[in-house]
């Protein structure tokens, strides 16, 4: 059982990750439609769309670039962060991933990694018009949409 200071530490960080899903996927959703690799005929509206269509129908063409791009995004975003909220997500990170904490760090990678997996849950469940229209004409077609 986790004691009250690790209970805190978690929600702290919980409240911090939320926040930062937020900020990313703004982000991702603001960046420019010629980022995007799917055609104009796909009928998705922005990058985040196209996100959110390749993470949950798990059709990775392209995948490399948009991961990139999260990671560049999540990092970014921690480093905004004040000191205190960075040491803070940095030692969940170690704790989540078996790394060995080192005060003097900051592991940046690390977070974005976890800011970016709390992205990825975000986007596997995440519903609009066209998301959705596309899966279903994905699943009903054998023709390749991307």
């Amino acid at each position: 059982m986790k004691t009250n200071e690790y209970q805190v530490l978690d929600s702290l960080v919980d409240y911090y990750l939320q926040i930062l899903v937020k900020r990313v996927v703004n982000k991702i959703k603001s960046t420019t439609k010629a980022a995007m690799s799917s055609g104009d005929d796909s009928g998705l509206r922005s990058v985040w769309d196209e996100l959110c269509v390749q993470v949950q129908d798990e059709r990775f063409d392209e995948w490399d670039l948009l991961d990139d791009m999260v990671s560049l995004i999540c990092e970014g975003e921690f480093d905004k962060l004040e000191g205190a909220i960075q040491f803070a997500l940095t030692f969940s990170a170690c704790e989540k991933y078996g790394e060995d904490f080192d005060n003097d760090c900051a592991y940046p990678e690390l977070v974005s990694d976890m800011i970016k997996d709390k992205v990825y849950d975000y986007a596997m469940n995440f519903e609009n018009r066209q998301i959705k229209y596309y899966l279903e004409r994905r699943l009903t077609s054998d023709d390749t949409w991307y």
